[in-house]
Order: C-alpha cells, then structure tokens, then sequence
C-alpha cells in the first residue's frame, strides 16, 4: 500500500480520486408553464455507447417530474 502523503503534511505528488467508471450519456430537460409563478419540469437521461463503452455504471435511462414555483 503506498501514502498518499508523508507526516508532516506534505504530498510529494498528485493524486486523482475516481471510481472507474466510463459513459457516455444524454439528456433531455423540459419545462412547461401553467400559471404565472407555477411550471412543470422534466428530465430524461440515459448512458450510449457510441464514444466509450459504459463501465462500473448503473446501466438505465431515468426520469424525474417536478413542479417549479416562483416566489
């Protein structure tokens, strides 16, 4: 196992932290308006493999549905 840094506080070199995970993803937004101050908001998004191939990735497209208000 090696250290990232020494004792005294000091790192000797750079360090990256990543899981290791590949994707390529798109996404959809859309908003639409029913009141005044109250909109409708939504989202799709989802991961292709077209550039990269996924890796360590939880391999589904997902939704939300909200609602927007403004004060």
């Amino acid at each position: 196992m090696e250290k990232l840094s020494s004792g005294e506080g000091f790192q000797g070199g750079s360090f990256l932290y990543g899981e290791g995970t590949t994707f390529t993803s798109y996404g959809f937004n859309a908003i639409y308006k029913l009141r005044a101050h109250l909109s409708l908001v939504s989202s799709y998004s989802d991961y292709v493999g077209f550039l990269v191939e996924r890796k360590n990735i939880y391999d589904g497209g997902t939704f939300s549905l909200g609602i927007s208000i403004e004060y």
